[in-house]
């Protein structure tokens, strides 16, 4: 049921008389209040999906520098250069990168790349809303104060 039929059919059971195309102002004060919503929210996720991403810059660059700092990076390319020595010493292998893993930058990248994620989706589906909100002001010659 269209908006319009809805407001029509509270009206009309209603025991005072409404007044000519009050049905049509009420549908234009909820267009304008869902279409500004929309537009709020919108200007809202796009700012923290920007932040977001300058964070997950600054948490990937910290947790590049941690990966080289501690050593991690030098235990990966024993991977590739020498497949065998690994593999025959798969357990000391295991245990050595996890001990020289750093995981809280790691977890800082990733928990900011999922935010970005998330708060752009929020964004993009805002914006979206907001374009799909039609509002006629000049509709039966009602103007928009």
């Amino acid at each position: 049921m269209e908006k319009r039929e809805k407001i029509e059919n509270i009206l009309s059971g209603s025991l005072i008389q409404s007044p000519e195309g009050l049905s049509d102002k009420i549908i234009l004060a909820i267009s304008i209040r869902a279409k500004r919503s929309a537009r709020i929210r919108a200007y809202v996720f796009s700012a923290t999906s920007f932040a977001s991403a300058v964070l997950l810059y600054l948490t990937g660059k910290m947790a590049v520098s941690e990966l080289y700092r501690s050593g991690t990076s030098q235990v990966f390319s024993l991977v590739f250069s020498d497949f065998q020595t690994v593999v025959s010493n798969l357990s000391s292998f295991v245990l050595t990168i996890a001990e020289s893993l750093p995981v809280l930058p790691i977890v800082y990248a990733i928990s900011s790349a999922v935010a970005l994620f998330v708060l752009s989706a929020f964004a993009i589906n805002n914006i979206k809303k907001t374009e799909s909100i039609k509002i006629n002001f000049y509709k039966n010659g009602y103007k928009h104060a």
